[in-house]
């Protein structure tokens, strides 16, 4: 808009109905016999935080099954494992047989107006959004064992990586594998999980996820930042 002979950017904007203060999603203008879109259903979004909340440590059977829970802090995960967050590479490693690591987080996308929405709600139509939203995850899976050990060496775990709805096509990995995925936005959850189910001499696993310094929301690319409030 105009304001004293300079043009300027106008966000957050808002409208009166009913007696009522809304603000407005979406501007359109006729130009010729076309309307045209002049400003965005979400120009003001500031950033998207990945909010790491939950640690979740199992005991599991050899068949890899949950069979109760054993804490959830960092305290007790650091005695079978250890969570290790590194800008936006987070690891979570297992080196206790019999027992499983779950690290939890959610995504949220904050507005310049302090409106603060889950990044999948973005994606539905029920919130008058329908956005494109896009980010490629890399991730790695991981399962040594040591080199102490005689005989024939038998051993198994468990791993997963989830993003937004996404995660590895790849049933099992008895070693080491990694790759890149596009999560499909249907949900806002993230987790990495690792769990040594059974094994006969000492074993590690780890399950890794990188993120990207920004997620492409509608064209614009939005910072991602981490939130950690793990205690």
């Amino acid at each position: 808009m105009g304001e004293n002979g300079v043009v300027r950017r106008a966000n957050n904007l808002y409208v009166g109905v009913d007696g009522v203060t809304r603000s407005i999603l979406q501007g359109f203008n006729a130009v010729g016999s076309a309307r045209r879109q002049f400003f965005g259903r979400l120009d003001d979004i500031n950033y998207v935080e990945l909010r790491l909340s939950e640690i979740d440590v199992q005991s599991v059977n050899s068949s890899g099954d949950y069979t109760g829970q054993v804490g959830n802090t960092l305290t007790v995960a650091n005695q079978y494992g250890d969570i290790s967050i590194s800008g936006l590479t987070f690891r979570v490693t297992c080196n206790t047989i019999g027992k499983g690591i779950n690290l939890r987080g959610r995504f949220n996308a904050y507005f310049q107006d302090g409106r603060e929405y889950d990044l999948s709600n973005l994606t539905s139509w029920n919130l008058k959004y329908g956005a494109s939203v896009s980010f490629a995850v890399s991730w790695v899976f991981s399962f040594t064992r040591s080199s102490s050990g005689s005989g024939a060496w038998h051993g198994d775990g468990h791993w997963a990586v989830n993003c937004c709805g996404g995660a590895p096509d790849v049933d099992h990995v008895d070693t080491y594998g990694s790759g890149t995925f596009y999560p499909n936005i249907s949900d806002n959850d993230f987790r990495l999980y690792s769990a040594i189910d059974t094994s006969n001499v000492s074993i590690t696993t780890y399950s890794e996820m990188t993120l990207p310094s920004y997620i492409t929301i509608d064209g614009h690319s939005i910072p991602l930042v981490v939130s950690n409030q793990l205690t």
